[in-house]
């Protein structure tokens, strides 16, 4: 007659439910892990644009004017369409890294490193502009800007 088989293990079925489930939960926290790193690189990025408008306050208060340039730093080469921006180089990157030296140690460069993610700096004299853009999930986010007067 029949004999009874005394099975241990489990089915597929059962490992395939189960691995699917932990393959559905590592996905959800990938996403959460990767919108973590763009908050944490679009901070870094304030923080440092920050730095640079104190450290343009602080040359405004011994020279009474902002150093009159137009600046791109960490330039990626892509098209902003600031109205009437002059499309400012990284040619004068240096004089304001050298007007800028004694209240900042360096200019900011982008924590993601990928293009796209450019500062630029823009200045008559009485006021500036920095103007940047945040990261977002999907890529580069929309022009954004600090004044100072």
């Amino acid at each position: 007659m029949f004999s009874k088989i005394d099975k241990k293990g489990f089915t597929l079925v059962e490992l395939l439910v189960v691995i699917s489930i932990i393959a559905l939960l590592a996905s959800f926290s990938m996403v959460s892990l990767n919108q973590a790193r763009v908050k944490a690189r679009n901070a870094n990025r304030l923080v440092e644009l920050n730095n640079v408008r104190k450290s343009l306050q602080l040359y405004y208060d011994d020279n009474l004017e902002y150093p009159q340039e137009g600046c791109v730093f960490n330039d990626s080469q892509t098209n902003w369409n600031l109205g009437n921006y002059k499309g400012a180089t990284n040619e004068c990157y240096q004089d304001l890294t050298d007007n800028l030296g004694p209240y900042i140690d360096r200019l900011p460069t982008d924590p993601f490193g990928r293009g796209g993610f450019e500062y630029r700096y823009i200045s008559n004299g009485n006021s500036f502009v920095l103007y940047f853009k945040l990261e977002t999930t999907q890529g580069v986010g929309e022009v954004d800007y600090i004044e100072g007067r």
